[in-house]
């Protein structure tokens, strides 16, 4: 990346002239027009680019983001890693220093925050699990200036933009995967009602009559609850040749419990799962899955907290899931 200086040396004129154009700086400095599109064009030509960092500082800002995280995804998933990822690449194309802390009650997300986001930050992003009763203490930050923008599910606040997957469509990408792969008889593994009702559209749109016994309504996202589905199906002797898990772990779990019972998978019972995460390639038979595509909403997010800060008015966002097709189904 060039310098102010290789610009200079290169037009043969003032290292503060090339700043004072470059920084939108000129004052009462005089350039002609030629001058400055010469200067324009050679620091392109040479890579050259901006120190948001110091700009920001003598605006008056502190070109920092804060970023206050919630984990969410059972351990494994990389739904952190990941949202992580995209919002680091976002913040490092402009220069900008990131205060992250994670939290997991209110009391923690409010004592670091009354430190933080008043005095060291130029805005917010709230991630990860959501607490419906953080919704007005954020609402007020972002009335004292702060811009804000979250990042769960659902949305905290109408007057707050928000980023986030479909979490309907997860289950309605998954479910409608089993039934073009000839499943008739779809269980499915219930935790979040948004997924649940993807599930359920998906059955209906193709014709296929629901079954309320093939449901089994779990505790948690973790492996175990995969396990006790099956066995719940099989102590019913119910008849079954699809599984859409709401998470990886829980797949994972219906998987090791069918080869078991040395039911194959995916000749008898096709799998699939929400999260593409590591475990699929770990899986005895690679795991198909729904991405939440974390890393692009992590990117969209600091994007739009970036144009808050600037001053635009700007709306939530509905990230679309993709499906990654393995052996299971």
């Amino acid at each position: 990346m060039a310098t102010l200086q290789e610009v200079a040396k290169e037009l043969n004129i003032s290292v503060s002239l090339v700043s004072k154009v470059l920084n939108d700086r000129m004052g009462t400095t005089g350039c002609s027009r030629q001058i400055k599109q010469a200067i324009i064009a050679k620091a392109r030509e040479l890579g050259f680019q901006r120190n948001l960092l110091a700009a920001a500082l003598r605006a008056g800002k502190r070109a920092a983001i804060g970023v206050f995280i919630h984990p969410l995804g059972e351990a494994g998933s990389e739904l952190v890693e990941e949202l992580l990822i995209g919002i680091s690449e976002t913040l490092n194309e402009k220069d900008l220093r990131i205060w992250l802390t994670f939290y997991q009650t209110d009391e923690q997300f409010l004592h670091h925050c009354s430190r933080t986001a008043r005095r060291d930050v130029d805005g917010l992003l709230v991630a990860g699990v959501m607490h419906r009763t953080l919704a007005e203490p954020i609402r007020q930050i972002a009335k004292s200036g702060v811009p804000v923008v979250t990042l769960v599910s659902g949305g905290m606040s109408r007057n707050l933009p928000n980023v986030w997957s479909d979490e309907r469509q997860q289950t309605y990408l998954s479910t409608s995967h089993l039934i073009e792969r000839g499943c008739r008889r779809i269980a499915h593994i219930h935790n979040m009602n948004a997924r649940y009702t993807g599930y359920r559209q998906a059955l209906r749109e193709h014709g296929l009559k629901f079954d309320p016994a093939l449901i089994y309504r779990a505790a948690n996202y973790k492996l175990p609850q995969g396990t006790e589905a099956v066995r719940y199906w099989f102590g019913k002797k119910l008849n079954f040749d699809g599984v859409v898990a709401q998470s990886d772990h829980q797949a994972l779990g219906v998987i090791h419990e069918l080869l078991r019972r040395d039911v194959k998978v995916p000749e008898q019972v096709r799998v699939i799962g929400i999260d593409d995460s590591p475990l699929c390639e770990a899986s005895p038979v690679l795991l198909s899955s729904v991405s939440q595509e974390m890393r692009q909403i992590g990117r969209l997010a600091s994007e739009l907290l970036l144009r808050r800060i600037e001053g635009e008015t700007v709306t939530s966002m509905t990230v679309l899931s993709k499906l990654h097709v393995r052996a299971s189904t």
